[in-house]
């Protein structure tokens, strides 16, 4: 179950890139746009997080789902997911 403290923690939506063989553990890519300092142009990045699944039942490869920073539940998993849109 989510804590309390969920207004409090960072929200992202992202696209998963893969799911791992057991089922725990998804891939997700969320998107950010970034304008360069000087000239303006802006430029597509993403960064590439783990989210845990305790909370989802299914997740497919390419659905939007919205993602919630957590505690460290692994070495490089600190996101769990709220839903799939």
């Amino acid at each position: 179950m989510l804590n309390k403290n969920i207004l409090n923690n960072r929200k992202f939506k992202g696209e998963v890139i893969s799911v791992s063989a057991d089922k725990k553990t998804i891939k997700v890519s969320l998107p950010r746009s970034v304008a360069h300092k000087t000239y303006g142009k802006i430029s597509k990045l993403s960064t590439i997080v783990l989210a845990d699944i305790s909370l989802v039942l299914s997740v497919d490869i390419g659905s939007t789902v919205e993602v919630i920073s957590s505690r460290k539940i692994s070495k490089r998993k600190s996101w769990k997911i709220i839903s799939v849109l």
